[in-house]
């Protein structure tokens, strides 16, 4: 063959196959954002569903943590209040001890 019919061919063969080209790889590019578009919405529908959920969950421990509630379970576990010198604060000084011990023994006696 001659070469300005190989360039010829090459011409057309090249204006053939770059728009064709560019196409593809259009479709390729618009498939995967498409692709990736179910992704976000997929993640989305999970997000709202832990959302809800966790707002389920709180509303849950706020009711598990009412008075109320505690006073329901503390007596199913038959826990009573404490009596006088059970409880001592974390600030005691050694007066406040010998207090709390003579109410105890005071206590004790009746």
């Amino acid at each position: 063959m001659k070469k300005a019919s190989l360039r010829g061919l090459a011409l057309g063969a090249s204006l053939f196959c770059m728009p064709t080209g560019a196409s593809l790889f259009r479709v390729y590019v618009h498939q995967d954002a498409v692709q990736l578009g179910y992704a976000l919405s997929a993640a989305e529908r999970l997000r709202d569903g832990l959302h809800g959920r966790a707002q389920r969950l709180q509303v849950e421990l706020a009711a598990q943590r009412s008075p109320s509630q505690l006073a329901q379970v503390a007596r199913r576990l038959g826990l009573r209040p404490p009596s006088v010198g059970q409880v001592v604060s974390g600030h005691s000084s050694p007066a406040h001890l010998a207090r709390a011990e003579v109410r105890r023994a005071r206590h004790a006696r009746r």
